[in-house]
């Protein structure tokens, strides 16, 4: 499951970045409510899993204050996932295999691994809701499927600015 893990945020990286390359192609991206607060909410809650993961407590609250512009929003994403693949060399199978000792989930708490799928998903879903809004406005989403990132050779993100 691990080389799996890796390789999924290595592409959840990718395809954050296409989405974030909207923001500076289209002028009134980062003004439009929908596109914003979904790209802002999928980094608070990626932000809130590494702080769970590393052990530590996560402030969802303080973690969703808006960023002020589309350049510190990239840039909080890019130092999130420079982490998160500084970090996964020091992951194990075991690591992975253990629960999350944290009070947000009652019943049934994840695995490390199957949170770091949850991110992976939880992303996708909103980049999903994203695509459909620029759509709407006449703009044209970027591709990121990820067996589009498999055909391009699983490219390293493109960070913008």
């Amino acid at each position: 499951m691990l080389s799996i893990i890796r390789d999924l945020l290595r592409y959840d990286a990718w395809a954050d970045v296409q989405h974030l390359h909207v923001l500076f192609i289209y002028e009134k991206a980062y003004a439009d409510d929908g596109i914003r607060r979904k790209l802002e909410h999928m980094h608070a809650t990626q932000r809130a899993f590494r702080a769970w993961l590393r052990g530590e407590t996560a402030d969802f609250q303080r973690l969703s204050v808006p960023f002020a512009t589309p350049e510190e929003l990239a840039a909080s994403y890019r130092e999130y996932h420079t982490a998160m693949q500084e970090q996964s060399p020091g992951w194990t199978e075991e690591w992975l295999a253990e629960k999350l000792p944290i009070e947000f989930f009652k019943n049934n708490k994840p695995s490390r691994g199957e949170a770091l799928l949850q991110l992976v998903l939880h992303g996708q879903a909103h980049r999903g809701q994203n695509a459909t809004r620029m759509r709407d406005l006449g703009w044209k989403p970027p591709t990121t499927d990820y067996v589009m990132w498999v055909d391009k050779g699983r490219p390293d993100p493109d960070w913008p600015h």
